[in-house]
């Protein structure tokens, strides 16, 4: 059956910027995206077509997964989330014949949307992740964020989230205990802040940024996501 969809040239390119940054801000957080890459504009042309763009990419080392989906075609509402999350974190892998969902409650689902998150869908979010049994994570992004890269920008500087390790190490460097909290401590960075959007970033992980100076020294700072 013939698809009704049709782009533009410029929609082709919008597009093609935004999964070329997305693999890119993937790649920086050492997911493996290899299965994904060096596709051209016109096979972008065709799979967005053919309702082919979405990921799923898995870390190099903790082996948690981020599901990367398109929803382009219509404005996002609450019940369009509640059926996603159902077949993506509930319902089982029909595509690889399995009975486990595609992720599991310690993944990621990143929807890259035509516009920009109304205040409403923000709360869904919220509650879908604080108050669910399960957490479900969700990071909405709009295209228009992804058609440049955030972080080749010169205001902003390096930032890293810190393994569970590392943030034991910050701990012992600033004698925190580990039943006090590290917002006691350390500025907060919400998780709708652009950067972390753009670092999937969850409640809870710490961030290391570091900043240029006037000398030769570099200053570090930390943040924890709220």
């Amino acid at each position: 059956m013939a698809t009704t969809k049709q782009l533009t040239n410029n929609k082709t390119s919008e597009l093609f910027k935004s999964r070329k940054n997305i693999l890119a801000h993937l790649y920086n957080q050492d997911y493996v995206v290899e299965d994904y890459t060096n596709f051209s504009f016109l096979d972008i042309n065709a799979m967005y077509l053919n309702n082919q763009m979405d990921m799923l990419v898995t870390h190099k080392t903790n082996k948690k997964k981020i599901y990367v989906k398109y929803y382009l075609e219509t404005k996002i509402r609450p019940a369009n989330l509640d059926l996603i999350i159902d077949d993506l974190f509930i319902g089982s892998d029909a595509e690889n014949g399995t009975d486990v969902p595609t992720l599991s409650k310690d993944d990621t689902l990143v929807l890259i949307l035509g516009d920009e998150p109304n205040e409403k869908f923000i709360e869904k979010l919220k509650y879908i992740y604080e108050n669910k049994t399960d957490g479900y994570f969700v990071v909405p992004i709009a295209i228009s964020r992804l058609l440049f890269n955030i972080f080749d920008s010169k205001l902003v500087p390096p930032h890293y989230i810190l393994t569970d390790q590392e943030v034991a190490e910050i701990r012992e460097k600033y004698n925190v205990r580990p039943d006090v909290s590290l917002q006691r401590i350390f500025p907060e960075v919400s998780r709708w802040d652009p950067v972390s959007l753009m670092l999937f970033l969850k409640p809870g992980q710490v961030v290391k940024i570091i900043r240029d100076s006037t000398t030769s020294v570099k200053s570090i700072f930390y943040r924890v996501c709220v």
